[in-house]
């Protein structure tokens, strides 16, 4: 991993695009996780965060390398997707 790469992983989606954080409240519960994980770390983002964003393309191109690790150590890896956690 180069340098450039850890970096990254240390922002947030919002950081490296330059988005402002989300303020609460916020209209929908979904908006308001997706606000949430924008604002973490992409290191830090658990795998149910980086699902989740990737479905509301949100910062997608960003976090693809890291999904590509999490899948490569762990294949097995999997987010359940319900329509009632949103």
């Amino acid at each position: 991993m180069s340098k450039r790469e850890q970096m990254s992983g240390q922002k947030t989606i919002n950081q490296l695009l330059g988005w402002q954080d989300g303020e609460p409240p916020f209209e929908t519960p979904l908006a308001e996780k997706c606000e949430t994980a924008l604002a973490t770390p992409i290191d830090e983002l658990s795998i149910g965060q980086l699902r989740l964003l990737i479905s509301q393309n949100l910062g997608t191109e960003l976090l693809i390398d890291r999904v590509a690790d999490i899948l490569e150590e762990n294949p097995m890896t999997a987010a359940t997707f319900l329509q009632a956690t949103c």
